[in-house]
């Protein structure tokens, strides 16, 4: 099961790839799951610097961290750690110990030592299920 640890964050707006309304659990027009867009990786906009968009595993792309709440409208705001343990959605399945970077859409995939953001310390049976990660920026 993922879990996060001696997280440290900070605040950014969700840009519009970020958001995504999801309601809440149980009340009409409530999606579930309720996951959102919690647990992904976001990189800065780069015409914005207070915003955050999702990841795209693009090169030169500025990582900011993984987003730690789901927020469901733009320019509110977003919490995304950059430091600690943390789940994150995989892109595919991730073995313990395995370096990941960013993947399209916010998810994360196999890396390399050059490119990575994290090590995986909770590996991910497949795409969609959450592995828990140490950030190393």
């Amino acid at each position: 099961m993922a879990y996060s640890e001696q997280l440290e964050r900070k605040s950014y707006l969700a840009g519009s790839t970020v958001v995504k309304f999801v309601g809440t659990p149980g009340f009409p027009g409530s999606i579930e799951p309720n996951v959102g867009h919690q647990y992904k990786i976001v990189k800065i906009d780069t015409a914005k610097k207070d915003v955050v968009e999702l990841a795209t595993g693009t090169a030169g792309e500025i990582v900011a961290g993984v987003t730690t709440t789901k927020p469901q409208y733009a320019n509110t705001v977003v919490a995304v750690a950059h430091r600690g343990r943390v789940p994150v959605q995989a892109g595919a399945a991730l073995t313990y110990g395995a370096y990941v970077k960013a993947g399209a859409l916010g998810v994360a995939v196999v890396g390399t030592l050059a490119d990575h953001i994290g090590v995986v310390v909770e590996p991910a049976s497949a795409a969609g299920v959450l592995a828990t990660i140490d950030l190393e920026f």
